[in-house]
């Protein structure tokens, strides 16, 4: 089994957490577990079955599967056939719109078959996980392009993003102060700023290419980098409440629990 963890956590609109690949013995099983991270994994050989919402899906070869945020899953090996897979986790408030441009997470999808790009996949999952845990920022860019070709691989035939070059550059301006900034209040005024744009229009720029509103981008951004602190950090919960922007402790467990229906505790224990 190899794991390679990231330690320079650099803060992108995306950002990859961990790459690996395992070849499964025949009782290899994994969760239910609760996870602050996707994780994406692409079986070479083999086969295995996922479990969500009592649901069990058959896996083989050419197949990716996702382990989505918040969600308890359960995949485990055929004992006649056990896969052998690649996988990366990653992060981001925006991947779950990455994700279903793909078909992933339409309608609860977890699986996507890719046959046809196999070699390509294989390709590219080699190279990503054969960076060490010691990386430099210019190997940590090339591992995110890895990643990104990886997705842009699964796009179907047809879809292409429709903003122009001054709605990209200011929604990239919005996210980039949010993600660097989630722990202070950010109100529609500062976002205007930033972005040199009229909050009327970055409200329909959010809604149109996340679905959600400035606010509500920020109150997921917080929640994700609570769920990372929790589990990764001895931090109290009146502590993790502040450090993502939320002084008011009772409020910060009430929007929690609103979004994830469990408690910050509960949670921890989980994660």
């Amino acid at each position: 089994m190899k794991l390679l963890l990231n330690k320079n956590q650099f803060v992108y609109n995306v950002a990859l957490y961990q790459v690996g690949y395992e070849k499964c013995g025949p009782h290899h099983s994994f969760g239910p577990i609760l996870r602050d991270f996707y994780v994406l994994h692409f079986i070479v050989s083999g086969e295995g079955y996922i479990e969500q919402d009592n649901k069990v899906t058959k896996l083989k070869k050419g197949d990716l599967f996702l382990v989505p945020v918040n969600e308890l899953v359960r995949y485990y090996s055929n004992p006649d056939d056990p896969y052998e897979y690649y996988w990366v986790g990653f992060f981001g408030v925006s991947v779950a719109e990455i994700l279903k441009e793909v078909g992933f997470l339409v309608n609860r999808n977890l699986v996507i078959q890719s046959e046809d790009k196999f070699e390509e996949l294989l390709l590219l999952f080699k190279k990503l996980s054969s960076y060490s845990d010691e990386r430099s920022l210019k190997e940590n860019l090339y591992m995110l392009g890895l990643f990104y070709q990886i997705v842009g691989a699964l796009v179907p035939t047809g879809i292409e993003f429709d903003l122009d070059v001054g709605q990209q550059s200011a929604l990239n301006l919005a996210v980039s102060y949010i993600e660097f900034n989630y722990s202070i209040d950010i109100t529609m005024e500062t976002l205007e700023n930033v972005c040199h744009m009229h909050r009327s229009n970055l409200y329909r720029l959010f809604k149109k290419y996340y679905g959600i509103s400035p606010s509500e981008y920020i109150n997921e951004y917080r929640m994700d980098r609570s769920l990372y602190l929790l589990k990764n950090s001895d931090y109290s919960i009146k502590k993790i409440a502040s450090m993502v922007g939320y002084p008011n402790t009772s409020f910060f467990c009430k929007i929690f629990k609103k979004k994830y229906h469990k408690t910050p505790s509960e949670a921890r224990k989980l994660l």
